[in-house]
């Protein structure tokens, strides 16, 4: 193949525009409709705090209230913090940064809008990162849209969270650092770098999925030769990181008093789920090598023995076998069980999860894990949803993860080579971080996972870069497409088609056919890439058409289970915030005392919103706080309401002096009054 030329574009083509023109001009139609006016959950929830809190006063600590959170701790959700009077989310402090201005400007639907821009550039540059690696237009073209209509990333884009934001910035910081190898001036290359390490650190201020990521490829960057530019490109990319970076610290320090960049806090919640990275980079190597690597070990391994076997693949049965002869010796420890542990997780994240359960977040059925934490929905069928890994939402990602093993062994030149490098390390980087998990408790280590795994999400456009670069050489044909669309149309609908919780099949064949799928896809593509004469020619045929089924299925679940599960769910919430603002005119306090009810209340930027758990603490104090706090609110010229889950649910109201009064047609909303 011939080098890329110095000043190789992937703008420059204008056909391109005309291929992307629908799925930019279905994007901006949507943003600009964006209907949804609640929250997803309280994560998401969190992040709205923290946005409308920069928004409001430059700062990400909030009030809730007139009260002060110390004093009446029912101001404060269970699962946020306090200090110094104010309520603290612990999530970092890039996206309320950079989704204040689209919030104070429009509410909450500029924010779904900046989120679907987001999700349209993060398409774009899918497009521009697979026409560096293949310089196939349609290959290109076709990963933007299997991006969008075949992944898990298009519904995070109508709700408050950080995942759409994190893989945008992280394809963007990827996609300059690809750039800069291509320049022969190093005023270029070095700008470029900076521009790479400045969206790295957008990436990882919105979600810590991408430090990890961004770290890598910083190394990378750096271990490369000559040394004198190795140290140059280092260089510019640390500097880019510098004002985000800077940003993340002074507001952990308004927050909890320390300067770390990463710091999650100090809450019971952080000491959960935190990953151990940030209690241990200040205490030195030692403590981070223990902390931080010794989860990694066994993906690291796992990753040095499948590069082994890509190059080496006669000898894989026999390593392997061996393999599984040493693991079985090695006697019970605990780095045995650790080793187990992040094999699971990351088996369950990555290929099936339909045999890994635990009693917290998932729901069993015929000796499967078929549900997620929130389904069966009591009065909405949500159809034939399951908990599914990467590559049972989308097949074709498999050639991806098989990249993964091997991102140089391609006959590339040395600056392919690179490129491909540094789009690996990225997406290895994300793994790395869910793989950081594996010392904690399983439930938590899995998380609370839905219908697919929001930890992965930030690196699906780079993995569909990769996807589709495993496919150079073997341009899509018409009836490619046409089987693409075909089959994506009809088994999204047959999906659609009168949903049932109890309808086994349907919900198992999403486990079951992208597995079977993927692993027939790397098969042929593997084979054809190997193969001469005759047996080459079938295995192209085969691989062709399996391209298409995989890029089908993957429509078919995004659209016709992974969409309409999100926009059921999110017409529920729509639905219950919009029930009390048409029964609650003006109030000037809505009280929510329940879980499902808030996320919804309290996105009503027109109204003054407090949330009070009153069933948080039922002893003498905390109901007479519950009662400071109702008396100070309830007065004739501005109505206190509870809004509840449950009516019949105990308030322990009245025997504090207060009672309330249904509000007609809103079985939810009370009006809180004196006896």
């Amino acid at each position: 193949m011939e080098p890329l030329p110095q000043e190789f574009s992937p703008w420059s083509r204008r056909g391109v525009w005309w291929a992307l023109a629908p799925l930019l001009l279905g994007l901006f139609v949507l943003a600009a409709w964006a209907p949804w006016c609640s929250n997803w959950d309280h994560d998401t929830l969190t992040q709205f705090h923290q946005t409308r809190a920069v928004a409001r006063t430059g700062r990400i600590p909030f009030r809730n209230g007139p009260g002060n959170a110390r004093d009446f701790p029912q101001l404060r959700p269970s699962w946020l913090t306090e200090r110094n009077g104010e309520v603290l989310g612990g999530y970092p402090a890039g996206m309320a940064y950079l989704f204040a201005l689209p919030l104070r400007l429009n509410g909450f639907a500029g924010v779904i809008r900046a989120m679907m821009l987001c999700l349209a550039l993060s398409a774009l540059f899918t497009y521009a990162l697979t026409l560096r690696l293949t310089r196939d237009v349609r290959l290109a073209v076709a990963s933007a849209y299997a991006l969008l209509l075949g992944s898990s990333l298009a519904g995070w884009s109508t709700m408050c969270a950080p995942f759409v934001p994190t893989a945008t910035f992280g394809v963007l910081s990827v996609y300059l650092a690809v750039r800069a190898c291509d320049f022969a001036s190093r005023g270029r290359a070095l700008g470029y770098l900076l521009g790479a390490g400045l969206f790295a650190s957008f990436a990882f201020s919105c979600h810590m999925l991408w430090f990890l990521g961004a770290g890598l490829l910083g190394a990378l960057l750096v271990l490369r030769r000559p040394v004198a530019h190795a140290l140059g490109d280092g260089a510019a990319y640390a500097l880019g990181m510098v004002p985000m970076v800077a940003l993340m610290a002074w507001t952990n320090h308004d927050r909890w008093g320390t300067w770390s960049p990463i710091s999650f806090g100090t809450s019971d919640f952080a000491a959960v789920s935190n990953t151990g990275t940030v209690q241990a980079l200040p205490t030195g190597a030692v403590g981070a090598a223990e902390t931080i690597f010794k989860p990694m070990a066994p993906f690291v391994l796992a990753w040095v023995l499948g590069m082994y076997l890509a190059r080496r693949s006669a000898r894989a049965v026999g390593l392997l076998a061996a393999v599984g002869i040493v693991g079985a010796l090695i006697p019970e420890s605990e780095l045995r069980n650790q080793t187990l542990t992040a094999s699971r997780i990351a088996f369950a994240y990555l290929v099936d999860m339909s045999r890994l359960s635990t009693p917290l977040t998932r729901i069993h059925e015929g000796g499967m894990t078929l549900g997620s934490w929130f389904m069966p929905h009591p009065h909405h069928n949500l159809g034939p949803v399951v908990t599914r890994s990467l590559v049972q939402c989308s097949p074709l990602l498999a050639l991806g993860l098989v990249a993964l093993l091997s991102p140089a062994t391609a006959p590339d030149d040395g600056v392919r080579a690179r490129q491909r490098w540094m789009l690996a390390v990225s997406v290895l980087g994300v793994l790395g971080s869910v793989l950081l998990r594996a010392h904690l408790p399983e439930d938590h280590a899995l998380g609370m996972s839905s219908h697919n795994f929001r930890y992965l999400s930030p690196a699906l456009p780079v993995l569909f870069a990769l996807a589709f670069a495993e496919l150079r050489g073997a341009s899509l044909k018409p009836w490619q497409l046409a089987l693409w669309a075909l089959l994506g149309a009809s088994l999204g609908q047959w999906l659609l088609r009168e949903p049932n919780d109890a309808d086994l099949l349907r919900r198992k064949l999403t486990l079951w056919a992208p597995l079977a799928l993927s692993f027939a896809l790397v098969s042929a593509v593997k084979g054809a890439q190997r193969a001469r004469g005759w047996e080459e020619t079938i295995l192209r045929h085969a691989a062709a058409a399996l391209v298409a089924l995989c890029l089908g299925w993957g429509t078919a679940i995004t659209v016709g289970v992974d969409g309409v599960f999100m926009f059921r769910l999110r017409r529920i919430q729509d639905e219950s915030t919009q029930a009390v603002r048409r029964c609650v005119r003006d109030p000037k306090f809505v009280f929510v005392g329940g879980w499902s009810l808030d996320e919804g209340i309290t996105v009503m930027d027109r109204q003054d919103v407090v949330f009070i758990n009153l069933g948080m603490d039922t002893s003498a104090a905390g109901l007479e706080n519950s009662r400071r706090l109702i008396l100070e609110a309830e007065a004739p010229d501005r109505p206190a309401y509870l809004v509840q889950d449950d009516p019949t649910g105990p308030w322990h109201l009245p025997s504090q002096g207060l009672e309330t009064r249904p509000i007609a047609n809103c079985p939810r909303v009370f009006r809180l009054v004196r006896r």
